[in-house]
């Protein structure tokens, strides 16, 4: 098992469920609270699906399968 004694994950079981919004709150509140806050997303794209939630970088690479990952920063 991992040891993660300060980590939130947040998941549904199904999109569209409120998770980033929920989890973008938790931050904002913890960082003005004075708390150090970093934040992952992961985000899995199916075969053969067209849509993504937001921009993401070389979008048709991820698409045409020639990309497994793409690892981008926000802030």
């Amino acid at each position: 098992m991992l040891a993660a004694p300060n980590m939130i994950l947040v998941g549904a079981a199904r999109r569209e469920a409120g998770k980033t919004e929920f989890a973008c709150a938790v931050i904002r509140a913890l960082s003005e609270r004075g708390v150090s806050v970093v934040g992952a997303k992961v985000t899995v794209v199916r075969p053969g699906e067209r849509g993504f939630h937001g921009d993401v970088p070389r979008r048709e690479e991820l698409l045409a399968g020639r990309l497994s990952h793409v690892l981008v920063e926000e802030r």
